[in-house]
């Protein structure tokens, strides 16, 4: 953050942080499993994410857990909700039909959120072995379009750049 702020490059990078989700306040210890060293479990009823830059509003808190962290009881939302917000903190509608794709820092996760018409959708994969291969953003743009073919090669692991568009032209009869 320090390094964004320091070259200027802070209003202009939207960070997300977020965790996977939750973690439980408490230690679970299964007392009749010898192989049970303990520790926290993970839920999905309360988890913490923060977003600086990128005209994000600093300092503000927006949301509670109850008094043991457990579930969220103020300004609840779900994860479409986060994928959204960072959406439109990009300038792009994320109930326009079209496919957006996030990834880790390591390239080696890989989520996807999609309006059907009926909701948000998030989709994720991991890939146990390689990393996802990003094409490049022309210069000054903010998002990449892919065809069909290549948003399969990119989620199966396959690099971009080894591939090549042939042109195909059927015999007419």
């Amino acid at each position: 953050m320090q390094d964004l702020k320091e070259r200027g490059l802070l209003d202009d990078t939207l960070v997300v942080w977020a965790t996977e989700f939750g973690r439980s306040p408490g230690v679970e210890v299964r007392p009749n499993d010898a192989t049970s060293k303990g520790g926290r479990d993970h839920h999905p009823f309360g988890f913490t994410t923060w977003r600086a830059g990128g005209g994000i509003k600093g300092g503000l808190i927006h949301g509670a857990t109850d008094e043991l962290g457990f579930h969220a009881v103020e300004n609840r939302h779900y994860v479409t909700d986060i994928h959204a917000t960072a959406l439109n903190q990009l300038g792009q509608d994320p109930l326009s039909g079209h496919l957006f794709l996030f990834s880790n820092r390591m390239h080696t996760r890989l989520k996807a959120l999609v309006w059907d018409g009926s909701g948000l959708w998030v989709c994720a994969k991991r890939l146990e072995k390689g990393r996802f291969r990003w094409p490049e953003a022309k210069e000054k743009q903010r998002s990449v379009t892919m065809r069909a073919e290549e948003l399969a090669m990119l989620v199966n692991g396959l690099d971009l750049k080894q591939t090549r568009q042939r042109n195909w032209y059927r015999k007419s009869a």
